[in-house]
């Protein structure tokens, strides 16, 4: 088909049907990104995908809800892994493209996802478990598709709730004076029935926070972000592992390597800019009986942690206006 079309005009064949009908196939030459003109052969086609920005630009904008039906069959099709609750609203996760069939990811999984198609007139009506895409989607970012999946590769969309709605929910956002506050340690054990309940507070605002937005990458959640001034925090890892409880948490070591990710914060619901933390970090806490507790936390998890003892960090003290120089008088001779 590309030798036909080298030529710069369109092309056009018919095709005889078992019944006396016929199929017409019909193709012509577009314009190209200047990164896919220069793509050599045989070169990978993560040099030809679009920035996130850009992506975000030719996403096919076809949304559809999801069935309460179609969210259990999701959840039983991949009953035996790892993943969020499926998703009530899904929108197509391909490029603008011709046809009416859409596909929309209902569920995360640690491996791939669950993709439904759809079309704007009908509601989901097939659910499919499929591995990711090992692709890149330009800008460092994976590829958020499937494998096999038509079009270029894109970035999975990050499903941000409101700000109003996470405020809602009892979520203090970022600028919130009552986020000045300083932040006192636990006297452990003396202090262990208002640590377990400061504890008991994070985890009922959380689990309210992830039944509106599952953050498959992690979250966390400290106790100045719900209005209590106390050096406590609890991260939820990736694909529901575990919540890691942090009492009067510090970092007493790092490792020089470093890795990029996105922050994800209840406090802060709109998108950021990647960061650079240490791959690895060991810090230490102590327990609810009083007793010193080290645990080193590798990425992805160490950047949670991280992120939620920077929460438990004392304000910057205000920086004493600059002095103009005073010079000594001169006595008069």
């Amino acid at each position: 088909m590309g030798e036909v079309l080298e030529g710069g005009g369109p092309f056009g064949a018919r095709f005889p049907d078992v019944d006396g009908g016929w199929y017409e196939l019909v193709a012509e030459p577009v314009s190209v990104r200047t990164e896919a003109a220069e793509r050599k052969a045989g070169a990978p086609m993560k040099e030809t995908s679009l920035p996130e920005d850009e992506a975000a630009t030719v996403r096919c904008d076809a949304e559809t809800d999801v069935p309460h039906l179609m969210r259990i069959f999701a959840k039983r099709l991949s009953i035996h892994t790892v993943g969020g609750e499926p998703a009530s609203r899904t929108r197509c996760g391909l490029e603008r493209h011709e046809g009416v069939e859409h596909v929309g990811r209902v569920r995360h999984l640690r491996e791939g996802a669950v993709w439904v198609t759809f079309t704007r007139e009908m509601p989901p009506y097939q659910a499919r478990l499929l591995p990711p895409c090992e692709g890149a989607a330009g800008g460092g970012l994976p590829c958020g598709l499937w494998e096999g999946h038509r079009g270029r590769c894109l970035p999975a969309e990050r499903e941000r709730p409101a700000p109003e709605r996470i405020g809602e929910l009892g979520v203090l956002l970022e600028g919130a004076p009552e986020l000045a506050r300083p932040v006192t340690e636990f006297d452990l054990p003396r202090e262990r029935e208002e640590a377990t309940r400061t504890v008991r507070a994070i985890e009922a605002v959380l689990d309210r926070v992830l039944r509106l937005c599952p953050f498959p990458e992690g979250v966390g959640l400290s106790a100045p972000q719900i209005g209590i001034p106390r050096a406590a925090a609890l991260v939820q890892p990736p694909w529901g592992a575990p919540a890691v409880i942090l009492l009067n948490p510090r970092v007493t070591a790092t490792s020089r390597e470093t890795t990029e990710s996105v922050a994800t914060c209840p406090g802060h619901p709109a998108p950021r800019p990647p960061v650079r933390h240490p791959r690895d970090i060991t810090v230490a806490t102590t327990t609810l009986t009083g007793h010193p507790l080290s645990a080193t936390y590798t990425h992805p998890l160490s950047h949670l942690v991280h992120h939620e003892i920077g929460h438990l960090a004392p304000p910057p003290a205000p920086r004493p206006p600059d002095r103009l120089p005073v010079r000594p008088g001169r006595s008069a001779d």
